[in-house]
């Protein structure tokens, strides 16, 4: 039997309960739905080469980040075996105070889409070995905690070599804003390239600079499509909102607004 197969038929039996129902604790909230299932069959008949980073939101349950972190250590060792590597792990670091929350939201955020707890980025070499990580004795073993742990989560595959190991930060000010982009479908890729090209040296000058890029391939636990990922750190939660105060920024706001149709942006910090 080939390893997709073997993938295909661990996934059915991971997410079928006896009577043959799709069953919601395997996956945490929101695993009801079929996208987890057909995310993960696409990467297992994929033949895409490079690697593949698995970007995983957790919202946790009253005390459940402890279990979370048992399910997290035994994801990692499973990943590092594979040859990935975690290259990111954000913390939640909300904006004090609802207005600055509001302007944070007005640069794509909904308020009521502020609420993660975590991001873990897990780079795996190749789409097969995703696959191979979701086949595995391990990684199944490792799951109750996860389900355990999680009230709701977003899981997405992105593709692309613009992936590297994000340093531990010098300063625990330091705030990453996590972009998630779906571009509009009348010019918005070129326009949102004309907003960066623009918006680098703003970003430059607020003491930022962006760390991470990569194109959305599937969602594995989502409702969204989404075309790309970018994260970028600002020195401070005020420097990231004085260059949105600022002239120069609204000036060129609208090129990213009229480029896209979803523009999610979280904050994180590197440290709990």
């Amino acid at each position: 039997m080939t390893l997709k197969s073997t993938f295909k038929l661990a996934l059915l039996s991971l997410l079928l309960n006896s009577s043959g129902v799709l069953a919601a604790d395997n996956l945490g909230a929101n695993a009801q739905e079929s996208g987890e299932v057909e995310g993960l069959a696409f990467l297992a008949q994929s033949d895409m080469e490079g690697p593949v980073t698995v970007v995983d939101f957790v919202k946790f349950k009253p005390g459940g980040e402890e279990t979370y972190d048992r399910y997290d250590a035994l994801a990692e060792e499973k990943l590092r075996a594979l040859g990935g590597e975690v290259i990111f792990r954000g913390y939640s670091s909300p904006f004090d105070g609802s207005a600055n929350e509001r302007e944070a939201a007005r640069n794509g955020a909904d308020p009521s889409d502020l609420g993660w707890d975590r991001v873990t980025m897990r780079k795996y070499p190749s789409a097969s070995a995703v696959v191979e990580m979701g086949a595995s004795d391990e990684y199944q073993a490792a799951l109750p905690n996860r389900a355990e742990a999680i009230e709701d989560s977003v899981v997405y595959a992105f593709g692309g070599n613009q992936m590297r190991n994000v340093p531990l930060s010098e300063s625990p000010d330091t705030i990453y804003m996590l972009n998630l982009l779906r571009f509009n479908g009348d010019g918005g890729v070129a326009g949102y390239g004309d907003y960066g090209s623009s918006v680098v040296p703003l970003i430059q000058g607020a003491g930022g600079a962006p760390m991470l890029s990569a194109r959305g391939i599937t969602p594995i636990i989502s409702n969204q499509e989404i075309d790309s990922m970018i994260l970028v750190a600002y020195p401070s939660h005020e420097a990231f909102l004085s260059m949105l105060r600022s002239d120069a920024y609204r000036t060129i706001s609208s090129k990213r607004t009229n480029s896209i149709e979803l523009g999610l942006n979280f904050p994180f910090s590197d440290r709990k």
